[in-house]
């Protein structure tokens, strides 16, 4: 009779407990309405698709030209709206439009927003550079400690030391280092030296196997790019050092521990794993490229340690083929406890395809691990490339800014039309994000948006660019086996110098192989100074010869409304001794 009377209290209690359990369960997040592509973009789009299946490249460049103008015009719009924002107490920028979120900071205003109006500013709108500029000598002033700033009250913030050195690696990292690959030498690039300096200088310390910054495996990955590029840069003695440290510390110390993989964050002072997911995405994936750009670093330092580091850095790429992708070839976001339970699409793919993609470069021709990597940086994009309006960071605007910047720089190195399909109709959704104001999300990554719309215009301009840039001014250009076709046209009266790219990766990083890797700003056409070019104008009697140099410096043009030029350039050679 006991068990009679208490069975019914049992189901009951059963009962409430999963009541229970779903009325505290976490609402999923609303996924934000992902906007259509455009019409009018969808026409344009649809229209250089056919130009270039009829082989019509001049058609082509003008197209390319439409679609370079849509993007630098949003990029700069949204730059003017935020550099309205300025605090008239410091004249910084806040991390949200929100009066209440008057803050600034490093990890997000400074990385993400500032940085990225910088270089719009000096592509597309000079008359910002002074107060930018401004901005700058303010930071270094009124923060030395890289604190957060209430703009409101002008008070800093009390943060420990970890939260500091984070922004300021993100700062480092994502923002003035970005600066530094664009557009080599400015007030800017001091700045990265300084605060690399100050980071080291403040929160490096010796483990059992080497020495990092901090015990997150985010900060330590960015920290290598860091001093790899600024070796490259420099061949200091210091960042081959202090980068060797970090690669032996997870070599010597974590890799015994985690099978050779990357935990999130480690405590080094107690030797033992505090988060053993490996993040695959943005905020988790740096410390995979960091290792993979060490391994180029020791490919050229002198007493190289690759044969003492490669083989672990290898047997993590492989687990990471075996274990982080879905079937497509597409990257989970995390590998470890929840890396398969959520339909939310890693946005930052191109991060980890470009990272073996680079490491590819080191491998000889018909090593089948060369073919093994490659295959997954193509596979990478080939998958994303099939993903419409798809759920990109909750179907927020920054997942696509990341999702299509990642595309660029693994377009850059493999050929593959449906891809560059894709990255046309996709940034559509993109500028469709922005309301007419100005404003994108209204908060720091607005500065992200901005980013990846100067990055494609870039593309589609291949580097070559106005001076000065006015809206309606459309630069486009197509390559075809041995030469670009380039279209200039103005819908209103222009005069000014058509400036091309150069060699930045060698010229700025000292690089001798322009290998994929972030934060970086591809090149498409590289002139090259000391190079003769034929510079042919449809509308003239006989081609021009012209010096790379000339090229680089600007190529005057002067243009009446609605005029435009069909120019296809060719590359001659060298020239030979007097």
């Amino acid at each position: 009779m006991r068990r009679l009377f208490w069975l019914p209290l049992w189901v009951v209690t059963v009962a409430v407990i999963i009541m229970s359990l779903a009325v505290f369960q976490p609402a999923p997040r609303p996924r934000p309405a992902v906007p259509d592509v455009p019409g009018e973009h969808g026409f344009v789009v649809a229209a250089l698709r056919a130009a270039r299946a009829g082989g019509d490249l001049d058609r082509a460049a003008e197209l390319q030209g439409r679609l370079a103008d849509r993007a630098f015009s949003a990029a700069e719009r949204t730059a003017r709206t935020w550099m309205g924002l300025r605090d008239p107490r410091f004249g910084l920028l806040p991390r949200e439009v929100a009066p209440a979120a008057a803050r600034w900071n490093y990890a997000d205003v400074a990385a993400d927003c500032y940085s990225h109006i910088v270089i719009a500013a000096h592509l597309l709108a000079p008359d910002l550079l002074p107060a930018l500029r401004d901005m700058l000598e303010v930071e270094r002033r009124i923060s030395p400690e890289f604190a957060s700033v209430n703009l409101a009250t002008g008070e800093v913030a009390a943060e420990d030391a970890n939260s500091r050195y984070y922004g300021a690696v993100e700062y480092a990292k994502d923002g003035l280092l970005p600066i530094l690959e664009s557009l080599g030498e400015t007030p800017w690039a001091e700045r990265l030296n300084q605060v690399v300096e100050q980071v080291w200088t403040g929160s490096s310390r010796a483990t059992g196997g080497g020495t990092v910054v901090l015990d997150k495996a985010e900060k330590n990955g960015e920290m290598l790019q860091l001093l790899a590029r600024l070796w490259h840069r420099t061949r200091d003695p210091r960042y081959l050092a202090r980068g060797r440290g970090i690669v032996e510390a997870y070599i010597n110390q974590v890799f015994p521990l985690t099978q050779g993989l990357v935990p999130r964050i480690f405590d080094f002072a107690a030797g033992r794993v505090r988060d053993a997911r490996i993040g695959l995405r943005d905020h988790g994936n740096e410390m995979i490229a960091g290792l993979v750009e060490w391994i180029l670093v020791e490919r050229a330092a002198p007493d190289s340690r690759t044969a003492a580091y490669a083989p672990a850095v290898e047997r993590l790429l492989d687990r990471l083929l075996e274990d982080g992708r879905r079937r497509n070839g597409l990257w989970l976001n995390v590998v470890g406890e929840g890396g398969r339970a959520t339909d939310l699409l890693n946005d930052t793919w191109g991060y980890l395809a470009s990272a073996y993609a680079a490491y590819s470069s080191l491998l000889a021709e018909g090593d089948p691990r060369r073919a093994r990597y490659l295959a997954a940086a193509r596979q990478s994009l080939s998958a994303a490339a099939t993903q419409r309006g798809a759920n990109w960071e909750y179907g927020r605007m920054d997942g696509f800014a990341d999702s299509i910047e990642g595309a660029l720089y693994v377009i850059a190195i493999f050929d593959e039309p449906a891809a560059e399909d894709w990255v046309d109709e996709e940034i559509g959704r993109l500028l469709a994000y922005a309301g007419p104001d100005g404003f994108v999300g209204g908060n720091y990554l607005d500065g992200n948006f901005i980013r990846t719309c100067l990055l494609y215009a870039l593309w589609k301009t291949a580097g070559i660019r106005p001076v000065p840039w006015q809206r309606g001014l459309r630069i486009g250009a197509e390559r075809d086996d041995s030469s670009w076709r380039i279209s200039v046209e103005t819908d209103e009266p222009w005069q000014g110098v058509v400036r091309f790219d150069g060699s930045r990766h060698r010229e700025t990083l000292q690089l001798t192989e322009n290998y994929p890797r972030l934060n970086s700003w591809p090149e498409w056409l590289a002139v090259e100074a000391g190079t003769i070019y034929q510079l042919e104008d449809r509308t003239a009697a006989s081609p021009t010869s012209i010096s790379g140099a000339d090229l680089r410096r600007g190529w005057p043009v002067s243009l009446n409304a609605g005029e435009r030029l069909a120019w296809r350039l060719r590359r001659i050679g060298v020239p030979g001794p007097p």
